[in-house]
């Protein structure tokens, strides 16, 4: 028996994990995520099978956030939605056809304690047979981007419990460093109020990117104790040892969504993924982080998650210092990947003004002038005295 296809995309958010799923969910119609892009369930088996009650309790509202709308009974409420108030393409939301086929009480217990590995598997076997085999999709999805930061015993754990239920392949897309940290902090910033004692954004960012001091190291944390600075490469390791490297696709998101005139996609990272899926992608849904337009980024209304975090810009010598900063997220990259995508911010060279024009012959003739008036200065040394007799001498 064919086991069902499983597409996760663990991260990395502010990387363009939106525009991906459209582009998969809605425009070429070949996986479906259910009732939400990101329902957070492996993360919510994690904090329950370490006895996290006080942790769940405060995750509650946004996790069981679809629950709100389907015990309405007034079509004309308000409705609940999710931060941003943002819509989404038709196909992709819980109101879609393709979530047509659940019954409340099945969903209910899905997002009630117990959370286990068993609810998590019978949901997705069941929303393969929804939309799988009646021919509209050609797999499932969790794009819960928050996975990427799980630990790596937890991601083991995943794989383990998955794979002999399913066929996974690992989507994992990331945009330029310093610009995805900029993002990041902006929504930690502007929509999440999360600013401990920062003056302003900017400051916030600095903080989070410089890394504080602990048991004599640098660490720079965002989630579950993951190096912001080597997140890509380290999410890369954790998940492709635990699923396999073939299992696993990993992608600039600058290379993916390369601009061709008005319309996106870059044929070669295109190609690519169409491979890794086996599945021909033919095109692209927007992605207002191609260009990088920073607060200028056009007000896409399907994609204002993207746009309403990034309201200030960083200067151009802000971005060479932030770049400077998390240098070894970009050589790291190199060192595994072999390349740094060419969108990618550059470290410039700094002009350095020359203040000496004096060869090595014109220094030594100086320091002997010196010596003239101080003979004290003479090299008394072997070494030194020939250096001195060939005009090589320097201090």
């Amino acid at each position: 028996m064919v086991k069902p296809t499983l597409i996760m995309c663990p991260g990395t958010g502010w990387s363009g994990t939106s525009p991906l799923y459209y582009t998969l969910g809605d425009y070429n119609r070949y996986c479906h995520c259910g009732h939400l892009k990101e329902n957070k369930y492996l993360e919510h088996i994690y904090h329950y099978n370490k006895g996290d009650l006080y942790i769940l309790d405060k995750k509650k509202v946004t996790f069981r956030r679809v629950m709100h709308e389907i015990f309405r009974d007034n079509e004309g409420e308000e409705k609940f939605m999710e931060f941003g108030l943002r819509n989404r393409p038709a196909q992709v939301m819980y109101t879609s056809g393709a979530n047509s086929h659940w019954d409340k009480e099945f969903v209910n217990d899905f997002f009630t304690q117990p959370h286990t590995w068993e609810k998590y598997i019978n949901y997705y076997k069941k929303h393969w047979e929804a939309v799988v085999q009646n021919g509209e999709y050609k797999a499932v999805s969790d794009f819960s981007v928050n996975n990427i930061y799980l630990p790596e015993w937890y991601v083991q754990d995943i794989a383990r419990e998955l794979q002999p239920h399913f066929n996974v392949k690992i989507l994992i897309t990331c945009r330029d460093p310093v610009r995805r940290a900029w993002s990041k902090n902006q929504f930690r910033w502007f929509q999440r109020k999360k600013r401990g004692i920062c003056k302003d954004p900017y400051h916030l960012f600095w903080k989070s990117i410089s890394g504080c001091f602990k048991k004599g190291r640098q660490v720079h944390l965002c989630g579950y104790g993951m190096d912001v600075i080597t997140l890509y490469t380290e999410g890369y390791r954790r998940w492709s040892e635990a699923f396999g490297k073939e299992n696993v696709h990993i992608f600039a998101m600058e290379d993916l969504w390369e601009r061709d005139g008005e319309k996106y996609g870059g044929k070669e990272a295109m190609a690519k993924l169409s491979d890794f899926l086996d599945y021909e992608i033919t095109e692209m849904f927007p992605n207002v982080y191609v260009p990088e337009m920073g607060s200028n980024a056009p007000k896409l209304p399907l994609l204002s998650d993207q746009w309403m975090s990034d309201q200030l810009d960083l200067s151009h010598d802000q971005q060479q210092c932030a770049r400077a900063i998390m240098d070894k997220s970009y050589t790291e990259w190199e060192k595994v990947f072999g390349y740094i995508p060419k969108q990618w911010i550059k470290h410039e060279d700094v002009d350095i003004p020359q203040l000496t024009e004096m060869t090595p012959e014109e220094i030594s003739e100086n320091l002997r002038e010196v010596m003239k008036i101080d003979p004290g200065c003479l090299p008394t040394s072997k070494e030194g005295k020939e250096q001195l007799e060939k005009k090589l001498f320097h201090t």
